[in-house]
């Protein structure tokens, strides 16, 4: 049957296509996937490439990574990331307008446009059990290489957050994690953290390239950006002011929830051979 092979495979026709190319209504190519073929049309997951040399790089690395987080080890973890907000995120524009019958609509309402450039901040923060360290922002004009990011951000963070958020006999447990940016990943930065005497994940027993196993990615800047989309900057000295107030304020339990939650993907994602886990996870977890 031609209709039940167009909606068969990997990319499918749409069926204004098949209506189309077949000479029938798309109402009539509707009924027949439902009725007949008693089908569905789904949307696919947007998930980010994985190459072959990706999946087996994930292989290889996430049993060692597991090590770092197994059991109750993830409570240990203070694990950071850097990231980029733009001005435009506060005040959203949706991409929607409402029309009522009889009711004038201003033409402006009904229009929409992404702006070219828009402003934006690069920050770095990190999250534990315990807390969040602070929010740092990074120069616009820096040059973001290892000794930059050993003097703006490590030695900051390991003077000021790490003692308070592992006080005591906590702070000798403390394992610190990043990801693979190349900052991070020079000999420089690890050839620091060694002579600070910090235990950290080698690059070695870094996760695999995906976005669905670090805490930060999944959950926490989601979290943050969404906090985000009510407040109204103008400048971005305004916007770094805001991130600062928000960040300070994000559900712990959420952080605390996501962390738990980290054993059990990295376990999720080696079972799955190293292939994407997302589609798997959506719906199943709310933070």
């Amino acid at each position: 049957m031609q209709l039940k092979k167009a909606t068969t495979g990997p990319n499918p026709l749409i069926q204004s296509q098949i209506a189309l190319e077949l000479e029938v209504s798309q109402t009539t190519i509707q009924r027949v996937i439902s009725e007949e073929l008693e089908g569905k049309v789904r949307k696919k997951y947007k998930v980010h490439r994985l190459s072959d040399v990706m999946i087996q790089q994930g292989l290889a690395r996430d049993p060692r990574f597991l090590n770092w987080i197994s059991g109750r080890k993830w409570e240990n973890i203070l694990t950071i990331d850097e990231g980029w907000v733009y001005l435009t995120i506060c005040k959203r524009w949706w991409r929607i307008y409402y029309e009522f019958r009889g009711e004038h609509t201003k033409e402006s309402w009904t229009k929409f446009w992404k702006e070219s450039h828009p402003k934006n901040v690069m920050f770095i923060a990190g999250v534990c059990n315990c807390g969040k360290t602070k929010i740092r922002f990074i120069e616009p004009s820096a040059k973001i290489n290892s000794k930059y990011y050993i003097e703006k951000v490590l030695k900051l963070m390991f003077r000021d957050d790490v003692p308070r958020l592992f006080p005591g006999k906590l702070l000798k447990k403390t394992v610190f994690h990043h990801d693979s940016a190349p900052c991070l990943a020079l000999k420089l930065t690890q050839d620091w953290l060694c002579s600070a005497r910090i235990r950290f994940s080698p690059k070695e027993d870094w996760m695999g390239n995906s976005s669905n196993l670090a805490p930060m990615n999944f959950c926490v800047n989601g979290i943050f950006k969404w906090e985000l989309f009510n407040k109204a900057p103008t400048t971005v000295r305004g916007l770094e002011c805001v991130m600062t107030s928000v960040w300070s304020t994000l559900d712990q339990r959420k952080i605390h929830r996501a962390l738990r939650s980290w054993p059990g993907r990295v376990k999720m994602m080696i079972e799955k051979g190293g292939h994407h886990i997302k589609y798997i996870l959506s719906g199943h977890e709310k933070f």
